[in-house]
């Protein structure tokens, strides 16, 4: 047991301490999934783990609803999913070192982490929290993740703005109409974006767009730039797309992600000639920006097939 490094358990009962009042000394990821331990004891087995450096929570069954109060000197990893209970209400992580934190398919009156500004990467999928306490360590933040949570542009744009030295954001899902002035502003060291666009493209989002690509370098340092749409595939939505590339110009790689539900609309426009409309536009686009690599990407796998037939074909007709 004292060179034991690993160690996982899945749906197993701990009861009056059992295996928590050992030490273990070596052991420096632990994974615990769906697991019944109370939080005393889930606060005493990390105490002795005095070298655990990765430390994922799943689903816990504390038998009640439970406040957890984490310490740990040494954690720089932490992943928290409770998609399959709801029986924690709050958690309390000190964890002085932590770099990595992962909350995903929780609802959580309250997490706040204590630490001393190691944060680099943080991650936050299908999660919900009435408080979110990690402010003042996120200094260092490099890589934020924010997926499907409905919190407006105005809001979540003065957390991340505390986010100086991000170098990737990815926000899927979220109801906002991006400002790519501010998000040019706020995190000059950026290379990637990722973003989902689920507004209807208009004359004036169009507009919007040639107005930001005056600013020609707002995004200067992106490489790779993710679009997932939840709008109509059109022509129009090409137009707005090519304001978005022109305010990056180092871009490698641009990436559009497009769900076939939304594809197809009562106005007739997400029918084949639409998709082919689009993707004629599309390859007329890419002979213009200077950025070596596209990908168009689909969930329905005979849309892609058509997709890809009508790229080849548009290829042929623009040559």
């Amino acid at each position: 047991m004292n060179c034991l490094e690993i160690m996982e358990f899945f749906r197993i009962q701990v009861v009056d301490g059992d295996f928590v009042v050992q030490s273990w000394p070596s052991l420096g990821s632990l994974i615990l999934c769906e697991v019944t331990i109370s939080a005393s004891d889930l606060h005493s087995l990390l105490l002795a783990c005095p070298k655990l450096e990765s430390f994922t929570l799943q689903s816990p069954n504390t038998c009640r609803r439970s406040t957890l109060n984490l310490t740990s000197s040494t954690l720089k990893a932490f992943q928290f999913d409770s998609s399959t209970t709801r029986l924690v209400d709050r958690i309390t992580l000190e964890a002085g070192v932590l770099e990595s934190l992962d909350l995903k398919d929780c609802s959580l009156e309250y997490f706040g982490l204590v630490g001393k500004g190691n944060l680099r990467k943080l991650k936050i999928k299908d999660a919900y929290f009435s408080v979110l306490d990690i402010g003042p360590y996120t200094s260092m933040l490099e890589v934020l993740h924010f997926s499907y949570a409905k919190i407006p542009w105005a809001g979540l744009g003065d957390f991340v703005s505390k986010f100086p030295n991000l170098k990737e954001l990815q926000l899927w899902g979220l109801e906002l109409h991006p400002n790519l002035k501010d998000i040019g502003q706020a995190f000059p060291h950026l290379n990637h974006l990722a973003l989902t666009l689920n507004y209807e493209v208009t004359k004036a989002t169009i507009d919007q767009a040639v107005l930001f690509s005056q600013h020609t370098s707002l995004l200067e340092k992106v490489v790779l730039l993710e679009l997932e749409t939840t709008t109509l595939l059109t022509d129009r939505f090409c137009c707005w797309v090519e304001g978005f590339l022109k305010v990056c110009p180092s871009l490698k790689r641009l990436v559009v992600r497009s769900n076939t539900q939304h594809a197809q609309g009562a106005s007739g426009e997400g029918n084949p000639n639409s998709i082919g409309g689009f993707i004629t536009s599309f390859v007329k686009l890419a002979r213009k920006c200077r950025f070596s690599e596209i990908d168009i990407q689909y969930e329905d796998i005979k849309v892609f097939f058509l997709v890809l037939f009508l790229l080849l074909a548009a290829q042929m007709f623009c040559a």
